[in-house]
């Protein structure tokens, strides 16, 4: 039996009923053993043409390389003009199919020559079949052995043939003038076929590389999430719009684009956030000209500047009454011109900054006409990243209602960040129910998430750093790498810091050489190609599931999700309730 090339008969590609049984008692018959036979094999460097197929090319080892046409009309005809008529509604061709196989099959052999001298002493050959017919015509043009028909095939089977022609054709070469080349009788060796082989269809294997990958995967957020743009189109409606959707969906580039948008109608602009870094994000994101004209701010900061105060206490008392009733005070004050001095509030993170009724205050006197009244666009998702307090979506709306009347509430629910499995992971851990109409980006073949179970804090530093290794190994760059927990002072952090003191730097102080690490909550909002997730105790708690989901979702590629051994029967737990 032959080696075929494909494998199988694509039926939908090749229509010919010929070539559709030659493919089969090539591949069954006893007598093509040790074969290989390619089927329609192109040739692109085919003189007097853009390119040529052959049918059939089959290496015979000890006999040479035979390129065999077929032709399966039942009716064939050639007139005096010199014209071939291949079945009943032919319309004629001026060449020969016995021309258009040499010409193939000489510019193949040139091909190999060239690649590889030591192959020159192959037998090249060229025939045509006509398996539905019993074509036998002679003609100088082509010789007794270079034709096949259906009788001699339904006779002597295809092997039997084939090998008849290559002993013809060795034979003719031997006795030519011309055929001094041909110094081996036993050629070609079963290497020297493997070696043809090699050159006719040689293994391919290639791939993005781990920067083109990066820069796709950004790309390719970027157009799905500026698909998100006809949103804005609201604000030209509107003086007040509230913006909702699940991580991903594109919230803070809508924020940062209706900010740009607003800059050219100068108008005074105050864009608040939660987060620190976010802040850093959003300004790198808006050019300069663009920064200068919005206040750009996270609301601790806000407050602080506000009072003027240079010592804070790190407490949650400090940051949610102390501090928040000594910028109120000093906005109310008879002196203060900081009230009502802003065009338009730009909010992300809404969910976190409405969870403080004294916040929306301190917005409402900063804004022109308050929040009752004044223009202003906020994003947020209340349902899984309201990750700073354990309010109640319910209650969230009700902070902002008691301030703000007669604004729509505009929804996102198109995932533009995530691959699909990561989506699908998310939703099994996150367990928040389908927040998603529709997930932009597909499956990744290279990077699913992985998920890794560590008995203590001691393996789990060897698995984080496997992990880490293996992208750096990859060629993936230290920056496409974050590693996130939710505990402020991570003790498999601590332990790789101290194994490899060159490998981490904490997220406020980047270094391209370094991987950043951070908490789950100071990594809101911002993303990453690859989120390490490390110190999960347990997944049974709705605030753990949501600090998961915050994190989960903050990749452009993929997640690794260390958990300890314990929640192995908590996430059983997970997956049986879902099905």
């Amino acid at each position: 039996m032959a080696r075929m090339i494909p494998p199988k008969f694509d039926h939908q590609q090749t229509k010919s009923s010929g070539e559709k049984l030659l493919f089969e008692r090539l591949q069954r018959d006893p007598d093509t053993k040790n074969w290989i036979v390619l089927h329609q094999y192109d040739v692109a460097n085919h003189k007097g043409a853009i390119s040529g197929e052959i049918d059939f090319l089959i290496l015979v080892p000890g006999k040479g390389v035979l390129a065999l046409e077929v032709k399966a009309h039942q009716q064939v005809s050639r007139d005096e003009q010199g014209r071939w008529f291949l079945g009943r509604q032919s319309t004629g061709n001026d060449k020969s199919p016995f021309v258009q196989v040499s010409v193939s099959m000489h510019c193949l052999r040139e091909y190999i020559c060239n690649k590889d001298t030591r192959l020159r002493s192959i037998p090249f050959i060229s025939a045509v079949i006509f398996t539905h017919c019993n074509f036998d015509a002679t003609s100088p043009e082509w010789r007794p052995s270079q034709l096949m028909n259906a009788e001699q095939l339904k006779k002597r089977g295809i092997g039997q043939l084939i090998l008849n022609t290559f002993d013809k054709e060795r034979e003719r070469i031997t006795n030519l003038p011309t055929g001094k080349w041909f110094t081996d009788p036993k050629a070609p060796s079963n290497k020297s076929i493997e070696q043809l082989l090699f050159l006719l269809r040689p293994p391919l294997s290639f791939s993005l590389s781990p920067q083109n990958r990066l820069d796709n995967s950004q790309q390719e957020v970027l157009e799905y999430t500026q698909e998100q743009f006809l949103a804005l189109e609201a604000i030209n409606y509107n003086d007040r719009i509230l913006y909702t959707g699940p991580a991903g969906t594109g919230k803070t580039v809508l924020a940062i684009e209706a900010a740009k948008r607003a800059v050219l109608e100068h108008k005074k602009i105050l864009f608040i956030c939660f987060n620190r870094y976010l802040v850093n994000y959003i300004k790198d994101n808006l050019s300069q000209a663009d920064t200068n004209e919005i206040d750009i701010i996270n609301i601790h900061a806000l407050m602080t500047r506000i009072t003027n105060r240079a010592p804070v206490e790190d407490t949650p008392e400090f940051w949610n009454s102390v501090l928040p009733e000594s910028t109120l005070d000093c906005l109310l004050d008879e002196k203060s011109e900081l009230t009502g001095q802003y065009d338009l509030l730009i909010v992300d993170e809404t969910q976190d900054i409405v969870a403080h009724p004294k916040w929306l205050d301190i917005l409402d006197l900063l804004l022109k006409g308050g929040l009752h009244a004044g223009k202003w666009l906020m994003f947020g998702d209340f349902k899984g990243q309201a990750i700073f307090s354990n309010i109640k979506e319910k209650i969230l709306f009700s902070n902002l209602n008691e301030r703000a009347s007669h604004f729509p509430v505009y929804p996102l629910s198109v995932n533009c960040r995530n691959t699909l499995p990561v989506v699908e992971q998310n939703k099994l851990i996150g367990r928040l129910g389908d927040l998603y109409s529709l997930v932009r980006r597909g499956e990744d073949e290279e990077h699913k998430p992985v998920l890794h179970y560590f008995k203590n804090q001691e393996e789990q530093s060897e698995k984080v750093l496997s992990s880490i290794d293996k992208l750096l190994a990859d060629g993936y760059p230290h920056g496409s790498i974050t590693l996130l927990s939710p505990l402020n002072r991570s003790p498999v952090i601590e332990l790789i810091s101290q194994k490899r003191t060159e490998l981490l730097t904490p997220y406020y102080q980047p270094e391209a050489s370094k991987i950043a690490y951070t908490t789950i909550h100071s990594f809101k909002g911002l993303e990453n190609a690859f989120i390490i997730i490390t110190d999960i105790d347990e997944i049974e708690s709705i605030q753990m599931r949501k600090l998961l989901y915050t994190a989960m979702s903050r990749t452009t590629l993929t997640f690794y999700l260390f958990l300890s051994n314990k929640t192995v029967s908590q996430l059983q737990k997970l997956v049986t309730e879902a099905k």
